[in-house]
């Protein structure tokens, strides 16, 4: 199977999506745990006396996803065992446990785990939902088997005396065909919080935290691909979480050096909470809180040079428009803004409508086009701009949409007023002659 596919029609409530999307080997699927007609799950429900309980939503939203993931990857020959990498969402740090519990337990991802990533993120749509995730299988069929490539190295359950931490809770990276998936790289140590290595002292100004947390990551990344056979030149894409995006200036500061030519990808998305520390709404080192997050994919040194598609916003920062390797383009988180700003009077429908185009044309840039996509994400301010997202993605696929994953975010976008961000992946059946990642 190379040719897109989709599957799992989502369509009402002001929703129009796929459930499931696959080429070159490789499945998309989305969250939340929705039904067809848009609105949660019937089977993600909650009884009595259970529904003022965080877990007990998160253990059957969680469920509802993993189950709705198993049959739609049942008739590519696929299951749950060959997921190899979660890119994960939940309300809040209390929705966690029974998250991750049930991700982790004997209806879930048991054993060979992928690698994965974790954050907060506030209220989402529909305000019922307390999940959301991006996650992503290899196809056996299609020639992709799944390798743990570099497996967990800590002792979880010496730290944390959970049944499901006897196996290693996730993989730190995954291989699948050319492509490698790492975990989400956060500068914290198992039992202690910030790691000692990056923690800032508090009795002086100097210093920035999420700078140390940067260089720590970075390089935890390059030992990493380095071990499976890869470098920091060939990765594709990142998703960079942050607590306050007022850092970026300082993160980019590190992330420059570390790609000092053709960065990759990057999509930037605020969130809430970062696994340390339990207690909500702590900030920076002094709380014992964790400032950024990264979650890479990467292909191999010989799975053939990426393809960078150069950013023309202007307002990316330390990233590229858009990368394609190995028949997948990776594009940029894309916004309405330029380097001046916004444009005056510039409402969600119109700012989504710009950020729509910007995909369209770095699709076309990368040597493949709109109906190619596969994955649609939408990081947006309130639900008026997602609502102008799915409508965007109807007018654009009167059939066979991709996964669209709309993911309300609570923090301050890097520039004020942008009211939604879209990210995206897309099918490349042939190879672009674009500039060439060294």
């Amino acid at each position: 199977m190379s040719g897109r596919v989709v599957s799992g029609l989502v369509d009402g409530a002001d929703v129009y999506s796929s459930r499931l999307a696959a080429a070159a080997g490789y499945a998309f699927l989305g969250g939340p745990a929705r039904g067809p007609d848009g609105r949660l799950a019937a089977e993600a429900a909650v009884a009595h006396p259970y529904r003022r309980s965080p877990t007990a939503h998160a253990r059957a939203q969680a469920q509802a996803l993993l189950d709705g993931g198993a049959a739609l990857l049942a008739p590519l020959g696929a299951g749950l065992d060959d997921l190899v990498q979660l890119e994960q969402y939940v309300a809040t740090g209390a929705h966690a446990y029974g998250y991750l519990t049930t991700l982790r337990g004997p209806r879930g991802i048991a054993t060979r785990r992928p690698a994965s990533a974790l954050a907060a993120s506030g209220p989402m749509a529909p305000p019922e939902a307390v999940v959301n995730a991006l996650l992503i299988a290899a196809l056996p069929q299609g020639g992709r088997a799944k390798e743990i490539v570099v497996p967990f190295r800590g002792d979880a359950a010496a730290h944390l005396p959970d049944p499901t931490m006897r196996e290693a809770p996730y993989a730190e990276v995954v291989g699948a065909g050319p492509y490698l998936f790492t975990l989400g790289d956060v500068a914290f140590e198992l039992g202690a919080g910030v790691h000692p290595d990056v923690r800032q002292p508090d009795w002086t100004w100097f210093g920035s935290e999420i700078a140390a947390e940067a260089e720590h990551n970075l390089a935890l990344l390059s030992e990493r691909l380095e071990a499976a056979g890869s470098d920091l030149a060939h990765v594709v894409h990142a998703t960079v979480m942050v607590a306050d995006t007022a850092d970026l200036r300082e993160l980019d500061d590190v992330w420059e050096r570390a790609f000092p030519q053709a960065p990759p990808a990057r999509t930037v998305v605020p969130v809430t909470g970062l696994a340390s520390p339990r207690r909500a709404g702590a900030r920076g080192h002094g709380e014992n809180a964790v400032r950024y997050m990264t979650m890479c994919r990467a292909v191999r040194r010989d799975a053939g040079p990426a393809t960078v598609v150069p950013d023309g916003s202007g307002v990316l920062g330390a990233a590229s428009g858009a990368v394609s390797a190995a028949g997948l383009l990776w594009v940029s988180g894309q916004c309405a803004a330029d380097p001046d700003g916004l444009p005056a009077g510039s409402g969600a429908t119109a700012q989504a409508a710009v950020a729509f185009e910007r995909v369209r044309a770095l699709c076309e840039a990368g040597g493949t086009s709109l109906g190619e996509l596969l994955v649609l994400r939408a990081f947006a301010a309130d639900r008026e701009a997602i609502d102008a997202v799915h409508a965007l993605v109807r007018e654009a696929f009167p059939a066979d949409p991709p996964v669209v994953i709309a993911l309300p975010v609570a923090g301050p976008p890097a520039i004020d007023g942008v009211r939604v961000t879209l990210d995206a992946i897309a099918h490349v059946p042939t190879a672009a002659p674009t500039e060439v990642q060294p």
